[in-house]
């Protein structure tokens, strides 16, 4: 009976890892394609990397969110990060919106885990993380979707650029 118990639960677990949609994009934009800068450069908190950051209308926006942000590798202009971000009235809203996007992503993309107040699903190189970000009396909440292969290329894109021209004589 143990046997039988073990094995329908691991085809259970096989059934919904196969039933995954796959990580490719939120917002109707999809990581790694091709997009040129339209919108203004955004300076987002909390986020590093924001001189590859550009505001940007969704074709497919969602409710819950009312900005939403792409980042471009800075050469190839590949779509590497897509965040989008609400700003609720207070954190007991923040949560509650929350707990609803991660279910949603849940049902669509599978499980992940929930460690140190943010949720991630990691597929490959590709994942999708849920926090909420606060900064004193500020709250926001996040989806932020990363192919963190292209994320290293950026890095890589961003060094080329600032080693142009440099001189290694001597070094």
């Amino acid at each position: 009976m143990k046997h039988i118990l073990a094995i329908l639960t691991a085809i259970t677990f096989a059934t919904t890892a196969l039933a995954a949609d796959k990580i490719e994009g939120a917002f109707g934009l999809r990581l790694g394609d091709s997009f040129e800068p339209s919108g203004r450069r955004l300076v987002v908190e909390g986020v590093t990397d924001t001189e590859d950051a550009f505001e940007f209308v969704p074709k497919k926006p969602n409710p819950a969110f009312s900005t939403y942000v792409v980042f471009i590798t800075p050469n190839t202009h590949r779509i590497y990060r897509i965040l989008a971000i609400s700003k609720p009235a207070d954190s007991a809203l923040a949560n509650e919106q929350s707990n609803i996007i991660i279910a949603l992503l849940h049902r669509k993309y599978g499980a992940g885990p929930f460690r140190g107040g943010q949720f991630t699903i990691s597929q490959e190189s590709r994942n999708v993380t849920v926090t909420i970000w606060s900064a004193g009396s500020q709250v926001s909440l996040r989806a932020d979707y990363r192919d963190e292969t292209l994320v290293t290329q950026a890095s890589e894109e961003r060094l080329d650029n600032k080693l142009k021209g440099a001189n290694a004589d001597g070094l």
